[in-house]
């Protein structure tokens, strides 16, 4: 988040980290669902966020929607669903450990 005086140009998220904790169910070649819940953390945990995802696809790939559920900070009293789309990067040499990318086409949210 961006903080600027009162008055100011709406807040803009610049930067930040996002954790998430997930349940995949995973396969070479049926859609199954996908869920998670994270955290994106900005100004050195000052300003938090707490996201809710829900998607669909096969191995590798999850379409679906994330929805912003609480915020502190900046973020706070963010509210929205926003499209998204991830990549998944599952490594096969530890077990458990998973990686991946993500693409909001249309990042929306509100603030008060």
């Amino acid at each position: 988040m961006k903080h600027l005086p009162e008055g100011s140009a709406p807040a803009q998220i610049h930067k930040g980290k996002m954790n998430c904790q997930a349940i995949l169910h995973i396969s070479e070649t049926q859609e199954g669902p996908k869920t998670g819940v994270c955290i994106i953390r900005a100004h050195d945990d000052k300003d938090l966020a707490y996201v809710e995802i829900r998607c669909v696809g096969t191995k590798g790939e999850c379409k679906g929607d994330m929805t912003w559920a609480w915020g502190r900070g900046g973020f706070k009293g963010i509210t929205g669903t926003t499209p998204f789309v991830a990549t998944i990067y599952i490594e096969q040499q530890k077990a458990g450990r998973i990686h991946g990318s993500a693409h909001w086409p249309e990042l929306t949210y509100s603030l008060p």
